[in-house]
């Protein structure tokens, strides 16, 4: 029993890395072989439930704490693709991955942030599929280029209701 008067559960198990699939690691693939320009060390790489997880180098055993996260999460595996997730735009430069570069008092980063798609006429040239949206080099979130738009894909929670 604790000091509270509820049974010990014992000691908790050590953290056990879950490596993804060999379809979760080909979905990876094809999204960072399409995008990143840089190579993420894949026996790094954490599945939990649908969520793909870059673990650090060195891990501590957490004990008996209890981790809301452990590492850099890079998104999360649907149904036959790979979405990255909005830590991984904000840990990129401009030259880690495809990207759509503005500087800071670009009239385009307002739509962008507050959840406008933009047309291809707005955009560089390049091809469709996840793109990384980039403030002065800094990565700020992830649009999808299809049918001759950016799709946006900043997270809801995040976005600014009106811009001057």
């Amino acid at each position: 029993m604790t000091r509270a008067g509820e049974p010990d559960g014992g000691e908790p198990a050590p953290f056990q890395r879950r490596p993804p699939t060999a379809a979760q690691l080909r979905l990876w693939r094809e999204f960072a072989t399409a995008t990143l320009t840089i190579e993420l060390p894949e026996e790094r790489l954490h599945v939990h439930g649908d969520r793909l997880t870059l673990l650090p180098r060195r891990a501590i055993d957490p004990g008996r704490l209890h981790l809301i996260r452990y590492g850099l999460p890079l998104g999360e595996m649907r149904s036959g693709h790979f979405r990255p997730g909005h830590d991984l735009a904000l840990c990129l430069n401009d030259g880690d991955a495809r990207a759509v570069r503005w500087a800071a008092g670009d009239p385009r980063l307002a739509v962008y942030l507050s959840g406008g798609d933009l047309p291809a006429t707005d955009l560089p040239p390049g091809p469709d599929g996840w793109t990384l949206v980039t403030v002065d080099g800094f990565g700020l979130g992830w649009g999808k280029r299809a049918g001759g738009r950016l799709k946006n894909h900043f997270p809801r929670g995040q976005r600014r209701a009106a811009w001057s």
